[in-house]
């Protein structure tokens, strides 16, 4: 993910716009109130910039280009919320090459009103013990407390999936954590770290040689 998979091309779109965009529809949600207005992330200075990308790229932070929440549990005290249909995902059934949606527990329709729902698209990912597990939804799910929820912003789910299984993602993941025996990483720091931002077009183009790389592997 530094801009040496795929070639660049000079007729891409720079993600100079791509992040004019981003922030233009994050402006239009809370415009609609579908989101909360919240402070904004500091930029990154040079200095911080932890290695050299494409000038058509842009460092970001995680916050800028997605929506971030943090999943829940509904009271186990009232039954009348599980039992239903809704998978209910909790860290064990996060790997980075699938979600198991055959969950312990499956929330009811009483139950999907009090938890915290992803969709089909967005990534969860595990923020509390064994940090940094993640994958992309295909259909929609609850999740407990201890995963966060990502929802890209008119970027590819797959990029921002593959370069946080990177090593410097997991690596700063840790990092950044509280230093306990059990590693937490909340919300705000997850939206604080950086993402390498590369243009619309370039990022399709990215996830057809990772998938034509995984498929060699697996045939080999």
């Amino acid at each position: 993910m530094r801009g040496k998979l795929v070639k660049q091309d000079p007729n891409d779109e720079p993600a100079s716009v791509l992040l004019k965009k981003i922030k233009a529809e994050k402006q239009e949600l809370i415009k609609e109130k579908k989101i909360k207005k919240t402070k904004p992330l500091p930029p990154i200075t040079d200095d911080e910039k932890p290695f050299d990308i494409p000038d058509s790229w842009e460092w970001v932070r995680l916050g800028d280009v997605s929506l971030i929440t943090t999943g829940n549990t509904p009271s186990k005290n009232n039954l009348i919320f599980y039992g239903g249909n809704l998978s209910f995902i909790k860290p064990a059934d996060i790997q980075n090459m699938a979600i198991n949606y055959d969950t312990d527990e499956f929330l009811s329709k009483e139950g999907e009103e009090k938890g915290r729902i992803a969709h089909k698209g967005d990534i969860l990912i595990t923020c509390i013990g064994n940090l940094g597990r993640n994958n992309v939804l295909n259909k929609k799910a609850a999740y407990n407390q201890q995963i966060n929820n990502i929802s890209p912003l008119i970027l590819n789910s797959e990029i921002l999936h593959f370069f946080m299984l990177s090593n410097f993602f997991i690596s700063s993941m840790y990092r950044l954590a509280s230093a306990t025996t059990l590693p937490i990483l909340n919300k705000s720091k997850l939206a604080s770290m950086f993402v390498p931002l590369p243009p619309l077009n370039e990022q399709q183009r990215i996830i057809k040689q990772i998938l034509k790389i995984l498929r060699g592997i697996s045939n080999d």
